[in-house]
């Protein structure tokens, strides 16, 4: 698979689609541990892809440090779907994370 085009800020290599968004919540103080733009167009449906032009596209996400759900919603498309992390629980994320105890966020970002 290609890699996005990717800037440097603060000495973090970031998607260059999300940069913006990403500096957006850094100046609000919201961290975030991990990132990707999406966009890459998948053979499989599952719950962080959506449709386009009748293919497959794979969703934006970002990872958050926090769990302060009020502070982050205000910064993502209403559609946005929410995992809260929980250490204790076992499945896709927690195995492909490690485990993690923020918020992922899987969205549609143009």
């Amino acid at each position: 698979m290609k890699r996005h085009k990717t800037i440097i800020m603060n000495n973090i290599e970031i998607d260059e689609g999300i940069s913006d968004l990403i500096q957006l919540l850094w100046d609000n103080n919201i961290e975030t541990i991990q990132c990707c733009q999406g966009g890459y167009v998948l053979d499989k449906e599952t719950r962080f892809t959506h449709k386009e032009n009748n293919k497959i596209v794979e969703n934006a996400h970002i990872i958050f440090l926090n769990k302060d759900m009020n502070k982050i919603k205000k910064f993502l498309p209403n559609d946005t779907d929410y995992i809260i992390g929980d250490k204790s629980k076992v499945g896709h994320l927690a195995e492909w994370l490690g485990s993690f105890d923020g918020v992922w966020a899987n969205f549609k970002y143009i």
